[in-house]
């Protein structure tokens, strides 16, 4: 199933609003964005970005990155699968941060996903 444009926005936006935390540069300090460094990213950006996110928690180990970037925008994030557990309903998880950089800007988001039956990985 292939999602429009405007879809990718959303599942992405709803991804990131998942995250369990938010560290900017950094810091070790915890708090909510209020201009999300996420919003600049384009259609492009994020679909390479889903698609890092599905290979990272799909082949990598834990703790090995994998990164994406964009030629045309200059963007470019990192993801780092951090532990893989079975939910209490034998779904496969994986705890993973996603670091995403805009230009001089930095944020790193961690967050959770499970594997669905058909191998597709859904943030939790």
């Amino acid at each position: 199933m292939s999602l429009s444009n405007s879809a990718r926005v959303i599942v992405l936006g709803l991804v990131l609003s998942g995250c369990q935390s938010l560290e900017k540069g950094n810091s070790q300090t915890t708090e909510t964005a209020r201009d999300p460094l996420y919003m600049k990213l384009s259609d492009a950006d994020i679909k390479l970005a889903d698609q890092a996110v599905q290979e990272a928690l799909e082949k990598n180990l834990s703790l090995d990155p994998l990164s994406w970037k964009n030629p045309q925008t200059g963007h470019q994030g990192v993801i780092v699968p951090i532990r893989t557990y079975r939910s209490e309903y034998g779904t496969f998880c994986r705890n993973y941060k996603e670091t995403v950089i805009v230009g001089s800007k930095r944020e790193i988001y961690s967050d959770t996903a499970c594997r669905n039956p058909r191998g597709v990985w859904i943030p939790i």
